[in-house]
Formats: structure tokens, C-alpha cells, sequence
């Protein structure tokens, strides 16, 4: 059996940017955590470890803020793996963005300044911009058929090319309330839930269980 996303624009204006902006946010930190899990396990069984220590009391100031120092070094140090990671590997250029975020916020932790920047939300930013720039009459097409994700562009009902990626360059697909985020030699394609029919969600989810490591923020 094969799915079909028919990403278009029309569909697509019943979605806020917003939340969805967040939803890849999220799914870029776990896609990065869970990379980074299998490259670095002792530095994450420490990280669990911390996780499972109660909090400390509010009057404890200096415990807060040793613990949050601990845990903005732990952030560096993924950041700046993840950003050598992505360049020196020329196909992983999500790495590279999402470690420098990664570094930046570290960075102004570990100096005390404060800010209100989400990290991931820029990579996620771009992501959705570019889910988002679809014009009328254009159509992405992308068809799972038994061994590989074909992604087809269609302009005025002409195809524009055909890129095919086998589904053995899968990576992780992770699932957020309203999209897909299937990641594949360090590139990664936004799939709206809303783009496929209602009747075929359950085994489609089934089917990228199959095929890839399937994840949930």
C-alpha cells in the first residue's frame, strides 16, 4: 500500500504558525538529543541522572543556581558536538544550526544573561517558512511507496522533478499533535497531518514504526 501528502496552499491556511513553529522546535531538540544519545551515552546517563534529582528549595539559591550552571556546560558541550558534527559533514546542516543555537544559549547561561529566545525555534522558523511559501497552483507531492519517499513538485499540474530518498537514509520520524518531522541524512521534510486523509492515519503511523525509529516529544 502506498500514502500520499498532497502539501498545498489552500490546506495549509487552516494552520497557525505558531504552534506549529514550536511542534518543530521540539522535534529538533529530540531529533538532536537522540542523535546525541547514541554518539555520547556516558555524558547522557549523567544528564539522566541530574534530571532524577529532587529540586532544590527555593531558599537554596546558590543550589539553583549551581544546578543550572551544571546543566548549561552539559547544553554547551552537546551544542558545540552537534555543530562540529553538522560541519564536518556536509549533509547534516540541521546540526549546524541547531548546535550554534545550542552554544548561544549555553553561552549567555552560563554568563547570566537572560533571554527569551527558544532554542531550535530559528531552525524550526525557517522549516515552516518554507512549508509555508507554497503559491496557488503549486503542490508537493510525496508518495511512500514500498521502499522509498518520493517527494515530486507540480506546478500548473506539470511536474517540476522527482527527488527520492530510500527509506534506508531514514534517521528518526518524529510526531507532534499536527505533523511529521522525518529526518534523513541530516536533512529533514515538515508532513502536516492535515495532508493526508483521516482514513488512512492510523496505518500510516504504523507504516513509519516499520521503516524508522518513530519518536514523540
Amino acid at each position: 500500500m502506498s500514502y500520499i501528502f498532497e502539501i498545498a496552499a489552500e490546506p495549509l491556511r487552516a494552520l497557525p504558525r505558531a504552534p506549529l513553529t514550536a511542534q518543530v522546535a521540539r522535534a529538533l531538540k529530540l531529533r538532536v538529543e537522540q542523535y546525541s544519545r547514541e554518539q555520547l551515552p556516558g555524558l547522557w546517563r549523567i544528564s539522566d541522572q541530574l534530571r532524577r534529582l529532587p529540586k532544590a528549595p527555593d531558599a537554596v539559591l546558590e543550589k539553583r543556581r549551581r544546578r543550572a550552571r551544571i546543566w548549561a556546560a552539559l547544553c554547551l558541550a552537546l551544542g558545540i558536538f552537534a555543530f562540529l558534527s553538522g560541519a564536518m559533514v556536509p549533509t547534516e546542516p540541521v546540526l549546524v544550526v541547531v548546535g550554534a543555537a545550542a552554544i548561544g544559549m549555553s553561552v549567555a547561561r552560563l554568563l547570566n544573561i537572560k533571554s527569551t529566545r527558544v532554542p531550535f525555534r530559528y531552525a524550526a522558523g525557517q522549516m515552516i517558512d518554507k512549508l509555508f511559501s507554497f503559491t496557488e497552483g503549486a503542490t508537493l507531492r510525496v508518495t511512500f511507496s514500498d521502499n522509498e519517499m518520493a517527494l515530486v513538485k507540480i506546478v500548473a499540474g506539470v511536474s517540476q522533478g522527482r527527488e527520492a530518498i530510500p527509506y534506508s537514509d531514514f534517521e528518526y520520524t518524529i510526531e507532534t499533535d499536527d505533523l511529521y518531522l522525518l529526518s534523513y541524512v541530516g536533512f529533514g521534510t515538515v508532513l502536516p497531518k492535515i495532508c493526508i486523509p483521516d482514513a488512512e492515519a492510523e496505518s500510516f503511523r504504523a507504516f513509519l514504526a516499520s521503516i524508522t525509529v518513530l519518536l514523540h516529544p
